[in-house]
């Protein structure tokens, strides 16, 4: 039976004869040491696949895209002086990004289910247009206020609380910010955000909610009063299950228009009415139910 070295070496004599090769996937870290002949084909994209204490030297300098997913990886240390556009490094070890602060010709970084509270060193990446952290301990975000090119933010599952640091970024589209402590959306109400994912947050108050909203994701927060909504007139999905709302009849401005979709669960503090709504057109099937019932359970 073939071993997994034997395997990627067979694999690279295959990368050689086909100049067209666009990726490489590694599965043994010993195969880095044939790397050199990857440097005159037109390879961008490595994919390292279970490979620990990777020295960053050895990858070929014409690597624009590396992938290195669930490797343990702690030690990041030499990956500066790579010319990367595109950095996955999602499911390792990493709890230090100050190398990772000196590749300045990033545009997408990822960084999911690490270890990582301190992203202060990400300050410098302002050619960065796509960022995730989900994940992680981010509590502070304010090195993230220089990143003006940014238009996707993944900051899910960590510490969140201020806003305040995205005001200045006004090339946001697509914001997730759930699992988080966010009460105080305002910072967020002058940008140009079009889906923005808030759920599982303390929101009570949406009265800032940007009108040119066409997602929105609110799902168990605390929210009573969705009046502010009757008059978002480009949103196409809205998710606000899960909350205490008490005037649902905001939503019904809403129930006629094209390309709406609305999702929500009317828990009133009585505990005693249970109602879906689900308005679609065009592409969804049109259904519209209202039931009122006893729930089995507070978050039926």
């Amino acid at each position: 039976m073939m071993t997994q070295l034997q395997y990627d070496n067979e694999m690279i004599n295959i990368f050689k004869s086909e100049v067209r090769a666009q990726e490489l996937s590694i599965q043994n870290y010993e195969t880095l040491q044939s790397f050199k002949f990857c440097e005159s084909l037109p390879i961008s994209t490595l994919m390292l696949q279970s490979c620990e204490n990777i020295r960053f030297g050895r990858v070929p300098s014409n690597i624009t895209k590396l992938i290195i997913n669930q490797c343990n990886l702690l030690n990041i240390y030499g990956i500066q002086h790579m010319n990367l556009k595109y950095l996955d490094l999602n499911v390792n070890l990493i709890h230090d990004t100050d190398c990772l602060g000196q590749i300045l010709s990033l545009n997408e970084l990822s960084l999911q289910a690490n270890c990582i509270s301190d992203i202060s060193p990400l300050s410098t990446l302002t050619n960065l247009q796509s960022l995730s952290l989900l994940g992680n301990k981010v509590n502070n975000i304010q090195p993230l206020s220089f990143l003006i090119n940014l238009e996707r933010l993944n900051l899910s599952r960590n510490e969140v609380e201020d806003l305040s640091p995205l005001r200045s970024l006004v090339s946001l589209i697509d914001v997730n910010l759930s699992f988080n402590k966010i009460w105080n959306i305002d910072p967020l109400q002058k940008l140009n955000v079009q889906k923005l994912v808030l759920s599982n947050n303390k929101i009570v108050d949406i009265n800032s909610l940007s009108e040119n909203l066409r997602e929105v994701y609110l799902r168990s927060n605390q929210i009573v009063h969705v009046k502010p909504l009757a008059s978002m007139t480009q949103i196409q999905y809205l998710d606000i299950a899960v909350n205490p709302i008490v005037d649902d009849q905001s939503l019904d401005e809403h129930q006629y228009r094209q390309n709406f979709y609305v999702d929500y669960i009317f828990t009133p503090s009585t505990k005693q009415v249970f109602r879906i709504k689900l308005y679609a057109t065009n592409s969804r099937q049109v259904k519209v139910a209202d039931e009122h019932k006893k729930p089995t359970s507070q978050n039926s």
